[in-house]
């Protein structure tokens, strides 16, 4: 099982109350970014900075560079953070403001991980709300947020309702959701060497509905052998 890299060392995923979102601190820390020869630096607020440094022109002539924050640059789509390091040959590169961070507090990016943002705001580059994680994580963030496309839909492509008694038992619990109606006319389809029938899963999907209108309206028992409609248990 995959476990996740937090800043603070931990396995477990932190809630806000763990400090895991904006905060207001006066002192900024700063970590060297690997691979630069200690020529750049990533803080936990979410910056990049050059340092103070000796750099020999090509005539020969050596001269100190002073350090700044560098100032980054939006990525056009993705709404991401990027600044630019050069390299002791002068060659520059692009980097991602996340990326840089992470590599500077956590370590280098784990294999099949790539940085996830916990508020799934890609302009957020503060240390805490970052992590290295799979896309299956970071998809589930931009769920849980409420950004991904499928997460604000309401209905299956055949028009079927997200609702609780009509959603697979098994994705739901693996954060995902899809149609119960039409997951049980695939199987039925599938079983008989049939191509899929949007009727038949219409069919399975006005069952669930008339099964869980059935379970709402029986009675239940009380205390004292009363009995009360569901809607009227209170």
């Amino acid at each position: 099982m995959t476990q996740l890299v937090w800043p603070n060392g931990t396995t477990e995923e932190p809630t806000r109350s763990d400090g895991y979102g904006p905060r207001e601190t006066s002192q900024e820390v700063w970590k060297e970014v690997p691979g630069y020869g200690g020529s750049y630096e990533g803080s936990d607020l979410g910056r990049v900075r050059s340092v103070d440094r000796l750099t020999t022109r090509s005539d020969g002539v050596t001269r100190l560079m002073r350090g700044r924050v560098l100032k980054d640059a939006k990525c056009s789509q993705s709404g991401h953070r990027s600044v630019s390091l050069m390299d002791e040959v002068g060659s520059a590169r692009s980097f991602r403001v996340h990326t840089l961070v992470l590599m500077a507090f956590v370590g280098a990016r784990p294999d099949g991980m790539e940085a996830c943002h916990f508020d799934d705001d890609p302009s957020n580059n503060i240390l805490t709300n970052l992590r290295w994680g799979t896309r299956s994580i970071n998809t589930k963030d931009r769920v849980r947020n409420g950004t991904h496309q499928m997460s604000n839909r309401t209905h299956c492509p055949h028009g079927h309702a997200y609702v609780a008694w009509n959603l697979e038992r098994s994705t739901l619990r693996a954060g995902r959701r899809r149609c119960l109606g039409c997951t049980r006319a695939r199987s039925w389809a599938r079983k008989r060497g049939l191509a899929f029938c949007v009727e038949k899963a219409n069919e399975y999907y006005e069952r669930e509905r008339l099964k869980y209108s059935f379970e709402q309206s029986k009675p239940l028992v009380l205390a004292g052998g009363l009995s009360a409609a569901r809607g009227d248990a209170r």
